[in-house]
Parts: structure tokens; C-alpha cells; sequence
């Protein structure tokens, strides 16, 4: 799945939800949505991951929340979904991330031993293979709030699992966003 799918999926599922709550699409490459409060933009966008699509390990994206004076995503005023998870979502959170992660049919050797090579210009080469093989195997340990994490996918129902996922902690930093733009989410 490419980024363009991700943000198709990502729209579907939640297009009605954030109209309910005044979001609007703004055009970019990505998928960013505004609403305008009096003095403030709160901006919702989604990122997916730089290294781009894998076809045995999928990939992820991430979700920033922030209040800006223009209606553009940037990073300062923001925070990450899992700065505003509660800690039985982080645990939710954890438990769909190992259920993708154990779906996923893991390269041939071939494969390690290929990305072996391209990794060993590298000084920490072996740390790098270690984190590719790591990425089919379930965490072990928790998702953290102050982790920066993201939401791995292979297919589109990841996506949209994650999406509804989403929902609950993102409504709550809503309402902890003042219509003055006073308060809340960075505000």
C-alpha cells in the first residue's frame, strides 16, 4: 500500500466522523484537515513512514494533533496519537500493532542477507539488520506515551482499524480544545 491507498482509506473511514466535528480537507500531498477556532487552526494530518512501502514488512504512519495560526501541519504546537492515549489504549495499541505484525509472512533468507550487505557500509550495519528482522517479530514491550511510534499496516484494514482507533483520543483532545483556542491541545 502505497501512501496515496493510506490516505484514501484514511479518509474513508473517517471523512463523516471529522465532518461531524468541522474538520475540513486541506489540499496537500498528504492528508491534513483544519478547523478554525477564533484565534486558532487546530491541524490533524497524517504522516506515513519516509522509508515508504515494503512488500513483506508493510509500513506505518503517524498522527499529529496541533493548533497553528495559518491552517498548514507543522510540528510546533503539536503532539503524536500516542501523547494522548490512555494507558489501556496504549495497551489496545500494542495488542493490534503484534496482531499485524503476526500476520505478516517474514522474507526469505535471501532477502537478510541481501540487506546484509547494503547495511554493512554502515558502522552500526548489524544494528540495522537486527531492527529489519525485529520488524516481524511481536513487541514485547509496551507502547509508552513518550515513545514515538507509529501505526504499522500491511493491508487496508489496518488502516482502517487503526482509524477507528483513533477516534476516542482524538475526540477527547478536541474537547479539551477551547473555541477561543485557549487551552487544550497545546493551546
Amino acid at each position: 500500500m502505497k501512501a496515496a491507498e493510506v490516505y484514501r482509506v484514511l479518509r474513508g473511514e473517517l471523512a463523516p466522523w471529522l465532518q461531524e466535528r468541522q474538520f475540513k480537507r486541506q489540499g496537500s500531498s498528504g492528508l491534513v484537515l483544519v478547523r478554525a477556532l477564533k484565534a486558532m487552526n487546530q491541524v490533524l494530518w497524517f504522516q506515513c513512514d519516509r522509508r515508504g512501502w515494503d512488500p513483506y514488512a508493510g509500513s506505518s504512519f503517524f498522527v499529529n494533533l496541533g493548533l497553528s495560526p495559518t491552517p498548514v501541519a507543522n510540528f510546533d504546537n503539536s503532539v503524536r496519537l500516542n501523547e494522548l492515549l490512555t494507558d489501556d489504549e496504549l495497551a489496545l495499541a500494542l495488542d493490534y500493532h503484534n496482531a499485524i505484525v503476526q500476520r505478516l509472512r517474514p522474507p526469505p533468507e535471501s532477502y537478510f542477507t541481501m540487506m546484509a550487505g547494503q547495511f554493512s557500509r554502515y558502522p552500526s550495519g548489524a544494528g540495522m539488520l537486527q531492527a529489519l528482522r525485529d520488524q516481524f517479530q511481536p513487541r514485547r514491550e509496551p507502547f509508552q506515551r513518550n515513545q514515538d511510534f507509529s501505526l504499522r499496516y500491511y493491508a487496508p484494514g489496518d488502516v482502517a482499524g487503526w482509524a477507528q482507533f483513533m477516534k476516542a483520543p482524538l475526540d477527547r483532545a478536541f474537547a479539551q480544545t477551547a473555541p477561543s483556542g485557549q487551552g487544550g491541545v497545546n493551546g
